[in-house]
């Protein structure tokens, strides 16, 4: 009796007879029911002992929305528009989730546009409507977000509407590159502060909230943030902080898979380590998102010879430093303060301005 259903998801589709459709329980990722398409219609169930994130999405993946379901309550979908009706929490958040992917979909539009353009006059007027696509977007949030999220606070919509606020008010905004948080950045970081418990909580909006603090903290001027790995060489544990201590430090975070690591090693990496070793420069790898055999094949492939660090088990370094993405190239002064994150020649260029060192032409 326990595990009854206690509230129904009643959908439609478009020209998508047998596909299955699957809902999912969005805090654990677990599949809650699934259904196969007969007549463009379905029907799930699932069990919520209180309000509770929900996705649907089909078996071919060209279908997806996410709702809020609550106990004894009977939502419908359409699938292809995206549209909710049941309960006003989930008609809030579809009203924002749709918003934005339309506006989204458009700025995808028109950036094929822009990469058809190339040279032509309408690139710059096309770049202006992207451009404008993301003030649209921010506009639909400062519009509506930040009232919903405050008519939410005491459901688990809360947390899915401050992660779509987070997603779209952060866009274009380097804070690691020393850019001044926005106003709205602003109010994001005293909204999360405040939250309740369940809504600091909720995944995807603790995953952006944390890498977006972590940008902020290390911006250039602040001091680099330690964390615990392997020694590539002894297989021992370590740290950052040990490794840097008292030199001019670049920080290399990359992946044996990342074909960009790859160059900017070769190219860049090797190059400075051999010339400016002696000069008390350090350059360090920190494998990160990797797997060791992987990474121990490409480590040997590449040549490289100087100290690598491993940190693909915990993600330390991913989180401390809001990564995204690799390779990210940091450059730390002898007294652990961040100078900044360049890549190439302009990394070259920062190297040899804090060694003292008039510019040089590498050796590749």
């Amino acid at each position: 009796m326990a595990q009854r259903p206690n509230f129904t998801v009643t959908g439609t589709v478009k020209d998508m007879e047998g596909v299955v459709i699957t809902m999912y329980d969005d805090a654990t990722r677990q599949t809650m029911d699934s259904i196969v398409v007969s007549d463009n219609k379905f029907q799930l169930q699932g069990r919520a002992d209180s309000a509770m994130m929900v996705g649907l999405y089909s078996s071919d993946y060209s279908l997806f929305v996410e709702m809020m379901v609550l106990p004894g309550s009977t939502m419908t979908v359409d699938m292809v528009a995206g549209e909710v009706t049941g309960n006003k929490p989930s008609e809030q958040l579809n009203q924002l989730a749709q918003g934005n992917r339309a506006l989204m979909k458009k700025r995808t539009e028109i950036a094929y546009q822009m990469m058809a353009a190339g040279e032509d006059p309408a690139f710059d007027s096309l770049k202006v409507l992207y451009h404008s696509c993301n003030d649209r977007r921010k506009q639909l949030m400062d519009s509506l977000g930040w009232d919903y999220y405050k008519e939410n606070i005491d459901n688990p919509v809360a947390g899915h509407i401050l992660f779509e606020i987070a997603s779209v008010m952060t866009e274009d905004v380097f804070l690691d590159k020393g850019e001044e948080p926005t106003p709205a950045i602003l109010r994001l970081f005293s909204l999360y502060e405040s939250a309740p418990p369940a809504v600091k909580e909720y995944p995807s909006l603790k995953r952006t909230m944390t890498k977006l603090q972590a940008k902020a903290a290390i911006a250039p001027g602040n001091r680099f943030r330690d964390f615990e790995a392997i020694d590539y060489i002894t297989g021992k544990p370590t740290t950052l902080g040990e490794k840097i201590a008292g030199h001019l430090a670049v920080v290399d975070f990359w992946a044996s898979w990342c074909g960009p690591c790859r160059k900017e090693i070769l190219e860049t990496l090797k190059p400075l380590h051999e010339k400016y070793a002696d000069s008390g420069l350090i350059v360090i790898g920190v494998d990160i998102w990797d797997k060791i055999e992987d990474y121990d094949q490409a480590v040997k492939e590449l040549g490289i010879q100087y100290p690598q660090i491993v940190d693909t088990i915990h993600d330390n370094a991913g989180l401390l430093y809001g990564l995204a993405g690799v390779p990210y190239v940091l450059l730390i002064d002898q007294n652990g303060l961040i100078i900044g994150n360049f890549r190439g020649e302009k990394l070259v260029e920062a190297v040899e301005k804090a060694l003292g060192i008039r510019p040089k032409t590498l050796t590749r």
